[in-house]
């Protein structure tokens, strides 16, 4: 069984909205230009044991899954040619590193948005897992950085988690670089970096790369641990890549995560429920691993935007459903993902068809489809502007926090809970819409949730 956290004090009292925003604010992080994230809840999201227990073996097998994938696509042989399919890019020559050095420099940050429904809340489910899934695997999580901060405005220690921290860069020296783009990231970062510090780490700071030359990136020492924070696509719009590269091909720095395509495609959230996959991962790592995986993934196609006949229509179509659209890769004049499309008329496949087809339309290359999650979640929050407790129901994410230190060896950090209101975007928001409605962020502790009954069998 996994190490999991967190578990709330006995004598846990709900913090008040200035005790709250205090323990934010006091790190110097902002929001946009805001002191408070969307609405504040009011007290942590109390979710059970066993779901805890679940998301923490969930780590390892989600790094095995990326293991797997990085084989598949730079091994060579059969898994090559299965896995293609699933991984292709509108700027296909995107591979700035040698996909060999994931291997010996293995220390990673995995963050799953997990659709959690009210089902799985206690509405009437004797099993949590029943509507539920991996809506997205995010390697470059920004409130990762907020999450220390968030602990502290509830009242809880952020002193286990800032620790896991410590062990895993060891003597190494931490800093973190990312590129104009992300600019507004860089008080998380730098409130991180004092942490660290605070709690016996060592840090070199937090750099806009942007605005360093090569002389600059050459007096980062070698032996550092560096977060180049940004995507490919971020990079190369910033005309920073290059410098990025040169730091991601040295010999002793360890890049985390690896600026390699593998861990940034959607097109994962489909293979990694394929049957052939979950054979060979069953193979070899366990069948545990493939069985739980299957159980998290949620139902989804490889869409081909440039051969529209190789589209799964015929079966999203049967299924009745609605479907999430996500771009599969990257490109530098890529935009963010788009959220639901209605399907329409399920009576009239055509019109299925070409709607989907005008939702794909541009140069974007390979999307995926993703079964929408439909997800309705009570939540007591402060409301930002009246500081009274309210209540809405909206959609809910978790978003367990994993670091990999090793190929064996990978620590759950924490979870955090999302839930969104109005948000045009599907699978529960992430702040960017052009509507954002409401939305309110809060830690995860475990317990006995009264009244619940979950099942842990399979």
């Amino acid at each position: 069984m996994a190490e999991r956290y967190f578990a709330l004090p006995e004598d846990y009292a709900a913090p008040s909205y200035e005790e709250i925003v205090g323990g934010i604010t006091e790190t110097g992080i902002r929001f946009k230009g805001e002191s408070v994230p969307w609405g504040i809840a009011t007290e942590p999201t109390l979710l059970p044991d066993a779901l805890g227990a679940e998301l923490a073996d969930l780590g390892p097998t989600l790094q095995n899954a990326f293991h797997l994938e990085r084989v598949a696509l730079t091994g060579g042989g059969k898994l090559a040619q299965q896995a293609e399919q699933f991984v292709r890019f509108s700027i296909p020559n995107y591979i700035p590193t040698d996909p060999r050095y994931i291997d010996k420099k293995s220390l990673r940050l995995m963050r799953p948005d997990i659709v959690i429904t009210s089902e799985r809340m206690g509405h009437g489910s004797k099993d949590w897992r029943i509507s539920c899934g991996i809506a997205e695997v995010e390697t470059r999580p920004a409130a990762t950085f907020v999450y220390p901060a968030l602990l502290e405005g509830y009242g809880i220690s952020r002193a286990e988690y800032m620790q896991k921290w410590v062990e895993a860069f060891g003597d190494r020296p931490w800093v973190a670089l990312y590129p104009e783009e992300w600019r507004l990231y860089a008080e998380e970062l730098e409130a991180f970096s004092n942490d660290l510090i605070k709690h016996g780490g060592r840090s070199l700071g937090v750099h806009n790369l942007d605005r360093m030359t090569h002389t600059d990136v050459d007096e980062i020492p070698e032996d550092a641990n560096a977060y180049l924070f940004g995507y490919l696509d971020v990079w190369a719009r910033s005309g920073s890549l290059p410098l990025a590269q040169v730091i991601a091909n040295r010999d002793r720095t360890v890049v985390f995560n690896p600026l390699h395509y593998y861990l940034e495609t959607k097109a994962s959230l489909v293979l990694f429920q394929q049957e052939w996959f979950l054979d060979e991962l069953a193979k070899r790592y366990g069948n545990e691993h493939a069985e739980r995986l299957h159980r998290w993934m949620i139902e989804g196609y490889v869409l081909n935007v440039e051969a529209p006949q190789d589209m799964n229509t015929g079966q999203m179509i049967a299924d009745h459903n609605q479907w999430v659209l996500k771009r599969a890769g990257f490109s530098p004049e890529a935009t963010e993902s788009k959220g639901v499309i209605m399907p329409g008329d399920h009576q009239h496949p055509q019109v299925f068809t070409d709607t989907l087809r005008a939702g794909l339309s541009g140069n974007d290359g390979q999307w995926i489809a993703q079964r929408f999650q439909r997800s309705r979640v009570p939540q007591g929050f402060y409301h930002p502007d009246t500081r009274e407790p309210d209540m809405f129901t909206g959609s809910m994410r978790i978003s367990p926090l994993y670091l990999s230190v090793n190929r064996r060896q990978v620590a759950m950090l924490g979870v955090m809970s999302t839930v969104s209101f109005g948000s045009e975007r599907a699978h529960g928001g992430s702040g960017k819409e052009v509507k954002p409605g409401m939305a309110v962020m809060a830690p995860v502790a475990f317990g006995n949730v009264p009244g619940v009954v979950y099942s842990a069998e399979k």
